[in-house]
């Protein structure tokens, strides 16, 4: 940059101390609100990289203890040919929870004696749970997936069959489009049969350990699988028979506010009510009307007696 007599600014880019283009000139106002500019755009620049570099420690922080590991150097050149040029790489993340807890039963002012003596100190309890998950890498091919989670273990036989096992260890290779092995998967796996012309349903397993592979061989497409189905078998017996239970119910264990007497006539006449079956006659005075029937109870609220 240049200035001369008449205030008038020359500047231009140089490389290696040589110039590069024509020099361009301006007055010193312009020149000024040019490199005002150009300084704004550098800081500008500045704070996004920091707030990038910021933002993306946060969110590692917030992975909840991810740990990332890489092996510094590469694998052998033959090997490469089979799981890529990268190295190998493994992720932990998980976390671990222990919960400790006691209670402590004691009866205030209880007499003590050399057999009975309870203690108020708290009966321990620990708890611990644990959830994590171990991602690996070997090359660009191979991949090493390994979960656990004891929260889901009570439920790993549930009705949701996508989620019945806890703990799962799998270990993926894809391959090349032209290769004739396109899946290799070992471990915790599945097996999905579409419909076809010899099979005419789709039938999928789930809960199987064990290898599956997949690949094509000129028009021929194949899927192979060599596994255990993890499974429970349970076994219950059942006994027909008879059962005999006597219920004994004392005359004052009777049930209060259920049965009425209609009039104080049947309650006086109670016992000669047997001499129906004998055959006697009542007369028509002692019959009750139904349709003139009008039961009332009395909750001992004089207000809503009308």
């Amino acid at each position: 940059v240049e200035v001369d007599s008449l205030g008038m600014i020359h500047y231009g880019r140089r490389v290696s101390g040589f110039p590069e283009g024509p020099t361009v000139t301006v007055e010193m106002d312009d020149y000024l609100n040019l490199e005002y500019r150009s300084e704004q755009r550098q800081i500008w620049r500045k704070l996004i990289r920091r707030d990038f570099r910021s933002t993306a420690l946060e969110q590692r922080r917030r992975k909840g203890g991810r740990f990332e590991w890489t092996v510094p150097f590469s694998a052998p050149k033959p090997l490469r040919r089979f799981i890529g040029e990268e190295g190998p790489s493994l992720s932990l993340n998980g976390s671990r929870t222990i919960i400790i807890s006691g209670k402590s039963e004691w009866t205030d002012g209880q007499v003590q004696t050399s057999i009975g003596r309870p203690s108020k100190f708290p009966a321990l309890a620990i708890d611990q749970e644990s959830k994590f998950t171990v991602e690996g890498k070997v090359g660009e091919l191979i991949n090493v997936r390994i979960n656990q989670d004891t929260e889901s273990i009570g439920s790993a036989f549930g009705s949701n069959l996508s989620d019945q096992l806890a703990n799962q260890i799998k270990l993926d290779y894809n391959g090349e489009d032209d290769a004739i092995f396109q899946e290799i998967q070992g471990g915790n796996t599945t097996l999905e049969l579409p419909n076809t012309r010899f099979v005419g349903f789709r039938q999928q397993n789930k809960g199987l350990f064990g290898i599956r592979a997949k690949g094509h061989l000129g028009p021929f497409a194949f899927t192979t699988v060599a596994s255990h189905e993890k499974s429970k078998s349970n076994r219950q017996s059942f006994k027909g028979g008879a059962a005999v239970d006597t219920l004994e119910i004392k005359d004052h264990q009777y049930i209060p506010n259920t049965y009425f007497f209609l009039h104080e006539f049947y309650r006086a006449n109670l016992p000669d009510f047997r001499r129906l079956l004998e055959g006697a006659q009542f007369g028509p005075e002692n019959f009750v009307d139904i349709k003139r029937l009008e039961v009332y109870i009395n909750d001992f609220n004089t207000n809503n007696d009308a």
